[in-house]
């Protein structure tokens, strides 16, 4: 739960998300690991698609970001990019499609019955 509320951070900080429904409807496919070109061999988060928000619902073109945000990796214990890579090794390989939701979260109340 650590590792969730510890990406959530970075993106929220990172990304100037306002409030949890921009949270919410951020799909894994939105978020990328790129090369960072600025730098040799480091690496880059890349929000590279922006979904409706409360002021800018991604129609018109005067409310569009000039630029997508970036998170850098800091190469210390706290690199977001290092976080991001743990946070993708405990997914679920059928949630790492494109539009699965990035932050996932358990169903309470199923139970497996044995047959």
């Amino acid at each position: 739960m650590a590792l969730q509320w510890t990406m959530w951070w970075f993106v929220s900080l990172h990304f100037w998300f306002r409030a949890r429904d921009e949270s919410r409807k951020l799909c894994w496919g939105d978020v990328t690991l790129q090369q960072d070109p600025t730098k040799d061999g480091g690496e880059v988060l890349v929000w590279t698609s922006e979904r409706g928000t409360k002021t800018r619902n991604g129609a018109e073109n005067g409310h569009r970001r000039a630029f997508n945000p970036k998170i850098c990796a800091t190469d210390t214990d706290r690199c977001p990019v290092r976080f991001y890579k743990l946070f993708k090794s405990h997914r679920p390989d059928e949630m790492n499609e494109p539009d699965s939701p990035i932050f996932l979260a358990v169903k309470h109340g199923i139970f497996l019955k044995n047959s």
